[in-house]
């Protein structure tokens, strides 16, 4: 299981199209699951209780959401500003 100590980003040189992150995320993350899309929003919620990406306590309970922040695509909870960097466009 990554944690954002010794995950490294995936890094492209243009914008990857939306479908092909959500469907990485989906088979990098198998504990998640995407739950909808909504106003340049992606948002997923556990299919099992697993600790958190970036600060391993147990958030099953809360929902991820994905969205892109200038050049990074990141991962976040909604209740926490802890952004998990998932892709960077060099």
């Amino acid at each position: 299981m990554p944690i954002e100590s010794d995950f490294k980003p995936i890094i492209y040189k243009t914008k990857p199209d939306p479908k092909s992150i959500i469907k990485f995320i989906l088979e990098y993350f198998i504990y998640l699951q995407l739950q909808n899309s909504f106003r340049g929003y992606d948002n997923y919620r556990y299919i099992k209780q697993i600790p958190c990406l970036s600060c391993n306590r147990n958030h099953s309970n809360y929902g991820i959401y994905d969205k892109w922040y200038g050049k990074e695509y990141c991962l976040g909870y909604s209740y926490l500003s802890n952004k998990f960097k998932f892709i960077i466009v060099a």
